[in-house]
This record gives C-alpha cells, sequence and structure tokens, in this order.
C-alpha cells in the first residue's frame, strides 16, 4: 500500500489564485464563479501551441517563469492510496 500525495509549490504572482504543483501542472485555487456556486481545485489543461489560457490572455511557460516564487510551506491538495483496483 503506498499513498500518493500532491502539493503545490509555486505561486504566480501576476495571477492571484494559480499555482503550480510539483509535477509542473497549472491548478486554480477555489473559488466561487458568478452563478454561486462553489468550485475546488480545478487543473488547467495545456492548450495549442504548449500556453495556458488563463481569462482571455494566453501564457506560455517562458512567460510565467520569470513570475513564480517558492511557497514556504506547501499546500497539500489531495493525498490518496494507490490500489491495483
Amino acid at each position: 500500500m503506498y499513498i500518493c500525495v500532491m502539493f503545490i509549490k509555486w505561486q504566480i504572482e501576476v495571477l492571484q489564485g494559480y499555482y503550480f504543483d510539483n509535477n509542473g501542472n497549472l491548478w486554480k485555487s477555489p473559488y466561487t464563479d458568478i452563478n454561486g456556486k462553489h468550485r475546488d481545485w480545478r487543473q488547467l489543461k495545456m492548450q495549442y501551441p504548449n500556453r495556458w489560457k488563463i481569462g482571455q490572455k494566453t501564457w506560455s511557460k517562458t512567460q510565467l517563469r520569470k513570475h513564480l516564487t517558492l511557497l514556504e510551506n506547501p499546500i497539500e491538495l489531495y493525498k490518496t492510496k494507490i490500489l491495483p483496483f
């Protein structure tokens, strides 16, 4: 029995509420949408050509790299047990 833990380690200074995990995935922190529904952590998928669409603007890895700061206390995103089924 193994335990899988995902940590949020990097914060983007210019985009509040957006973080990178230890695997390099971009996540949006919990928020309330315009209809009043509460949304949990959401992973943003990379769009063509190798950019993330955040709002109306697209960001590449090199554009975001200069705005990253390392979090002193990483946020534990989830913890699961890896099972064969």
